[in-house]
């Protein structure tokens, strides 16, 4: 025997139907809501209050300085100003830069690249192999002294494996944090509310 017609109906027809599976679902007039009775916690009811008093969000807030290599003007990255990686200020700049490559442009990791004899080389390295008079081994790299990755006198670059590389950027970086930990702090604070609330 056949079974009646709407006897069996898939969930996607209930669903589309708008019909609910439980009796625990459905919100009848007078219903409460899922929220009533609960309080909000120390964090959210601070969000709340700063939105309404028209305060930038965190992810707004977290914005960094940065100056084109083209025009020298200043431009911000992070957040709603775009990604950090951007180097160029505007497409002009960046247009500008893409037609400088026969005398190297920058890439989009901040690095120089060349191009001799028709191959492309990052500056830095390229320099370092002239002045080693071999290729770079695998796993060698070419550290910027001052942190400028631009800046590829002989004077500012070393070159280093790649294990020794790894241990002066924590050594900096241990350096930095004991000078500066109040921005430490805060950037840890910033980062646990905004963990806490999802972000």
């Amino acid at each position: 025997m056949g079974a009646k017609k709407g006897e069996h109906r898939s969930l996607v027809t209930e669903f589309k139907k708008g019909q609910h599976f439980s009796p625990q679902t459905e919100f009848g007039k007078g219903h409460p809501t899922w929220s009533k009775g609960k309080k909000a916690s120390p964090e959210t009811i601070e969000k709340m209050r700063l939105a309404r008093l028209g305060k930038p969000c965190l992810k707004r807030r977290r914005r960094e300085q940065k100056a084109c290599p083209i025009c020298q003007e200043t431009f911000e990255v992070g957040g709603r100003a775009g990604p950090r990686t951007r180097i160029f200020c505007s497409v002009t700049c960046a247009n500008i830069n893409r037609g400088n490559e026969s005398n190297g442009f920058i890439r989009k990791d901040g690095y120089r690249q060349i191009q001799r004899n028709g191959k492309k080389y990052l500056e830095h390295r390229f320099l370092a192999e002239q002045e080693l008079g071999h290729p770079l081994r695998k796993g060698e790299v070419v550290h910027h002294i001052n942190g400028d990755k631009l800046d590829n006198r002989k004077e500012n670059r070393m070159v280093l494996s790649r294990k020794m590389h790894i241990l002066l950027m924590s050594y900096l970086a241990s350096l930095w944090i004991q000078e500066h930990p109040d921005m430490v702090n805060k950037a840890t604070r910033d980062f646990e509310i905004s963990f806490a609330a999802g972000g």
